[in-house]
């Protein structure tokens, strides 16, 4: 069946977040966390302070990933991208322009494995944004049950009933 683990920033996020269904993200930069935004997430990079890289990882979901969503962005006439690998292979259509305005972003694909989101820039002072990340994946226990029922109908054969004489 289809699953979703879904984390969305709703404060800084100090290095780690935890979707809701547990599982745990590391968030690692080389740019300080900087004051969070309701609005755009969590905000690495400043217009004074430079970043060139802002990654998440989670080894915590061990099924077939199927497709993530990422809400993210970048500064006003950013140049960042945004990429995803499932299990170091990457997943979906690598270095999408990020916006300067929160937006979803698609990875779609089929494996298994960490995953790692990837904002990159040249390092400049432009800030990076994720708001939510949605990971769908295929819990292996095939497809929901669906209920059946069998009508029966007609009448019993005589020589049925002359068992029972």
């Amino acid at each position: 069946a289809t699953k979703t683990s879904t984390l969305t920033f709703t404060a800084a996020c100090n290095g780690s977040g935890t979707a809701d269904d547990k599982v745990a993200w590391t968030i690692t930069s080389d740019a300080a966390e900087s004051t969070y935004d309701a609005t755009n997430g969590i905000h690495y990079g400043t217009g004074k302070k430079e970043v060139s890289y802002l990654t998440l990882t989670t080894s915590g979901i061990d099924k077939t990933i199927t497709q993530i969503v990422v809400k993210a962005c970048g500064a006003s006439k950013t140049s960042a991208t945004i990429s995803a690998t499932v299990g170091g292979a990457d997943f979906g259509v690598q270095g999408q322009s990020l916006s300067s305005t929160a937006t979803d972003y698609t990875f779609t694909g089929s494996a298994s494995g960490e995953i790692v989101i990837s904002l990159n820039q040249k390092s400049e002072a432009k800030a990076l944004y994720v708001k939510s990340i949605e990971v769908t994946y295929d819990d292996g226990q095939g497809a929901d049950p669906v209920l059946q029922s069998i009508a029966i109908s007609g009448t019993p054969k005589k020589e049925y009933k002359d068992y029972h004489k």
